[in-house]
């Protein structure tokens, strides 16, 4: 429980830095897709990493 709070602070982080790298920077839709991947992965290990019940 506590990684998946950490990972969606982590998550939440780099969707900020975008944000402001977008402000200055054209906004690409690479940057989203790496955000969407990072996602994917954290929701997988998660899900591997939680006890089956």
């Amino acid at each position: 429980l506590i990684t998946i709070a950490s990972n969606i602070i982590s998550v939440y982080r780099v969707r900020e830095l975008n944000r402001l790298t977008s402000i200055y920077i054209l906004p690409c839709r690479r940057r989203t897709d790496d955000t969407r991947r990072i996602l994917l992965v954290i929701v997988i290990n998660d899900g591997i990493m939680l006890p089956k019940t």
